[in-house]
């Protein structure tokens, strides 16, 4: 989006989920003024869902006074947080990145680092089509 174009007025911090084959919003959360979520992480479903997607979206949202550990349904996220987890005097710093692995594994140990496409492995191919041939060239170019 050109700078131009940007909103002059603040807007809330908002969560979407994005259908990955349309790239359609499916719903969407605004937190209150003044509060703002800090990088959403995806946490898949143990159970057998059938749609793509089932599972739970955590994120750390802090407000002026105090930080929250929200967790809201991923594919309904328009209903508001399901849970609400905080603690007297939390307060957590700003955090950039944060990601959801299914286990912990040592990264091999050497003097090069690995290509992108070592380290994202081949799960990327599974992407829907659309999302998938946005990622390929990237992982061409940085392997």
């Amino acid at each position: 989006m050109p700078v131009a174009e940007l909103s002059e007025q603040a807007l809330p911090s908002t969560v979407a989920c994005i259908d990955l084959d349309t790239m359609q919003e499916q719903s969407s959360w605004a937190f209150p003024p003044g509060a703002f979520a800090q990088s959403p992480v995806f946490v898949p479903d143990r159970g057998e869902g059938p749609t793509q997607g089932d599972g739970w979206m955590l994120a750390f949202v802090q407000f002026p006074d105090h930080t929250e550990l929200q967790v809201f349904d991923a594919l309904a996220l328009g209903k508001g947080p399901v849970a609400i987890a905080t603690a007297p005097g939390l307060k957590q710093s700003f955090q950039v990145h944060s990601g959801w692995m299914p286990r912990l594994a040592p990264q091999p140990i050497g003097d090069r680092r690995s290509s992108l496409a070592a380290d994202l492995g081949s799960s990327w191919r599974e992407l829907p089509a659309a999302l998938r041939a946005a990622v390929e060239p990237v992982v061409q170019r940085w392997s």
